[in-house]
């Protein structure tokens, strides 16, 4: 049998990655080497998520048929992805965070729908929102004044950003 073709990065985070790729012929089993280890992955489908990836890694994956039980194909070409790193969550989420210092309302601002919390030095959170939003307003007025921290987690990850209440 054929070796697959096209092997595609579909979608990837800080600790996942989904790759597909197109069959060489009618097969409907598959083998997949991460990082050319000894260890091969098993798949019955053209796509396949593979977790718990070091963030900020680089990785390669190959593909190949299995063709029946004793025969395989070749190996597709490798793919070369890295998984996203601390920066690049940042980055797609595209955070803005104002005034800060802040005294009455904080206005947050991220490319992508986020929940958000606010935490105090303790460790204590003191203003949480679970509605997943681009645009968020805090009201910061009745928080005694110091520093504290925004966790906001959409799709692409967490990232923190430091606040100061005065």
């Amino acid at each position: 049998c054929n070796a697959p073709t096209s092997l595609t990065l579909v979608s990837h985070d800080r600790t996942t990655a989904t790759v597909s790729w197109t069959a060489g012929g009618n097969e409907t089993a598959w083998e997949m080497q991460l990082d050319n280890g000894q260890e091969l992955v098993s798949a019955n489908a053209t796509t396949y998520t593979f977790t718990d990836l070091e963030p900020g890694s680089d990785h390669s994956v190959r593909v190949r048929a299995v063709c029946s039980e004793t025969s395989h194909s070749g190996w597709s070409a490798a793919l070369q992805f890295s998984t996203l790193g601390i920066a690049d969550v940042e980055a797609a989420l595209g955070i803005s965070l104002y005034p800060n210092p802040a005294s009455s309302v904080v206005a947050v601002e991220a490319n992508e729908a986020v929940s958000l919390s606010v935490i105090d030095q303790s460790g204590r959170v003191v203003y949480s929102s679970e509605s997943e939003a681009t645009k968020h307003s805090v009201d910061v007025s009745q928080m005694a004044k110091g520093a504290y921290y925004v966790r906001l987690t959409g799709q692409s990850g967490t990232a923190v950003r430091k606040l100061v209440v005065k």
